[in-house]
């Protein structure tokens, strides 16, 4: 279908060592079966032709028919949905399995991934224990654009990994990203009033952003209780900016916010241990300079000969802070982490042809334990 791009992947990794001592062989399956594509909702509802209007211009007296309930229908989605971008999807599946003692060799079919089960004898007391492990993967993606400058990417993931055989209680383990936006501005098609102002300011500061939120969750199968929650706000970048304030010189900037709450469970009770709340914040700017200087030099027999050195001046300033604070049920929080670090990076480079380059790297980190002092 033109409207329904798919693809599908089988990828196994089979392998396995005899164990002389006990005459047995240990082996190991690792394989992913995946499907991925993308969905164009525009080319299923199809593009609305033109050369009707033509016909009736020609002869006007001829009306033209009234459209089926189905056409008038089909407008009215092209309408609603024709801004959004196609759908990108996916979805793996992996399986891993490491089995200790065979007494032989198992079949092709398991070999090359179109098995679970390796069907083969064990033998008795021969080391290890077999480790099982299944996992998922759904990940569905669109977007739009605003004005024809404002480009919006909007994603939902989930995975989730679970141990089917183990030593010791199995967990299963399940990770959820929505929502995760990417907003990029660049210049507007269209924009009232100001477009022209607007889309020079664009063209100078570039400016980006971008918002993700995820819950990480651990649960014991076998107790039937989550040990531990884990919800995560990250701004990375909650303000991005890149500008030339002239042919060489180029500057950039951002700033990254985390907010993460950590929740802890008995893992026997299910009852809520403890509670972290932390923040994490990160200031970047980094300017950039480079210049050229063609020269030549007076070679006997060669004559002059030209050549064009490069250098490059870059500094890089960052400064990352780190908060937290832990409760226990019934009890106030209290400060657990307090970090801070600020980090200098100058870098200059000097390149006289592709064999002869140089360069100079400085480095100047100056961090900070506030809470352990």
């Amino acid at each position: 279908f033109s409207f329904l791009k798919m693809s599908f992947s089988l990828k196994a990794n089979y392998t396995d060592d005899w164990q002389r001592s006990y005459d047995a062989r240990k082996s190991v399956l690792a394989r992913t079966r995946s499907v991925g594509g993308t969905f164009d909702h525009t080319k299923l509802l199809g593009a609305e032709k033109s050369g009707g209007r033509k016909q009736v211009r020609r002869r006007r007296d001829v009306k033209e028919p009234g459209k089926p309930i189905y056409v008038l229908a089909l407008d009215g989605l092209r309408k609603l949905t024709g801004w959004i971008d196609p759908f990108d999807y996916g979805y793996d599946e992996t399986y891993n399995n490491t089995l200790p003692a065979m007494s032989g060799r198992p079949s092709w079919q398991y070999r090359f991934g179109f098995k679970d089960e390796a069907e083969v004898g064990e033998v008795e007391g021969a080391a290890g224990v077999r480790t099982t492990t299944e996992g998922r993967k759904y990940n569905l993606g669109s977007g739009f654009t605003f004005l024809g400058g404002m480009v919006t990417k909007v994603k939902y993931a989930q995975s989730v990994s679970e141990d089917i055989y183990k030593q010791g209680s199995r967990y299963r383990t399940t990770s959820t990203s929505w929502p995760d936006l990417t907003i990029r501005i660049q210049k507007f098609k269209s924009f009232p009033l100001i477009k022209d102002y607007l889309n020079k300011f664009i063209d100078v500061f570039a400016p980006r952003t971008g918002y993700s939120r995820q819950v990480r969750e651990a649960e014991d199968i076998d107790a039937g209780f989550p040990t531990s929650r884990t919800t995560s706000k990250n701004y990375k970048p909650l303000l991005s900016i890149s500008f030339k304030v002239f042919r060489a010189l180029s500057l950039s900037a951002s700033y990254s916010l985390t907010e993460e709450t950590k929740e802890i469970f008995n893992p026997t009770t299910g009852d809520e241990q403890t509670t972290t709340n932390g923040t994490k914040e990160s200031i970047a700017a980094t300017t950039k300079y480079s210049f050229s200087s063609p020269k030549g030099i007076t070679l006997p027999i060669f004559g002059s000969v030209k050549f064009k050195s490069t250098v490059d001046i870059e500094v890089t300033v960052r400064i990352n802070s780190e908060v937290s604070e832990t409760k226990r049920p019934g009890e106030s929080f209290v400060p657990s982490v307090d970090k801070s670090d600020f980090l200098l990076t100058p870098v200059i480079s000097y390149t006289f042809s592709q064999q002869m380059k140089g360069g100079l790297t400085l480095r100047w980190q100056d961090s900070n334990d506030n809470y352990r002092g």
